[in-house]
């Protein structure tokens, strides 16, 4: 897992100390993303590098237009199991391909749709490796309910020829055998973009 310290968090980001951890008071920033470690000055707090920043900058670009409440709420979307989407809301994503939408449950072998589903679809469709018919297969054959979570990861492997999506929740990072080689994104690198872009949804009845 790649991670920035929080002193550079604060110099990248341009955001305070104070900022930061009313963010975590207020639910805006999980609290398992404080990593605590050991260092010559004797202890630090790291994040996980990609996640945080995808975090910040979020709250940064939407803080003014809504309250840290409805925020908190947003970013809830996506993590809790609710109705799902209905058939109009996922017509409107434009980051799931238009011959998928229409039949996103069949597809995906659901009864309905979550946020979950959205994220996990979205990095399916962004997969530069996979033919469109082996995206179809990997659709197919997502876990129910995804196990996700924003301090998860979202990676695509091949094994024996054939590709698979894994999906990691936490932060402690993956161990695998040797010859296989995975490059997992933050699970909130999907997410958050897709919670800025399509606001009115993620944020419910606010």
């Amino acid at each position: 897992m790649n991670l920035i310290s929080k002193k550079d968090l604060l110099a990248v980001t341009g955001i305070s100390y104070g900022q930061l951890y009313r963010w975590k008071r207020q639910r805006l920033i999980p609290e398992e993303w404080f990593i605590k470690k050991a260092s010559y000055t004797g202890q630090e707090t790291f994040f996980p590098r990609e996640s945080i920043i995808s975090r910040v900058e979020t709250i940064l670009q939407l803080k003014d237009t809504y309250s840290m409440e409805q925020l908190a709420e947003m970013f809830s979307k996506g993590t809790e199991k609710g109705p799902g989407l209905s058939p109009e809301e996922l017509a409107t994503i434009e980051e799931i391909p238009s011959e998928w939408r229409d039949c996103l449950p069949q597809l995906m072998k659901r009864d309905t749709i979550t946020w979950d589903d959205v994220i996990a679809a979205v990095f399916v469709a962004g997969c530069a490796g996979p033919t469109a018919e082996e995206k179809l297969d990997l659709l197919g054959r997502m876990p129910y309910p995804i196990p996700s979570g924003d301090s998860g990861e979202i990676a695509l492997i091949k094994v024996d020829g054939r590709y698979h999506v894994l999906i990691i929740k936490g932060t402690a990072g993956l161990a695998l055998s040797n010859g296989i080689e995975v490059e997992p994104r933050p699970w909130t690198e999907i997410a958050d973009p897709l919670r800025a872009k399509y606001k009115e949804m993620f944020k419910g009845g606010l």
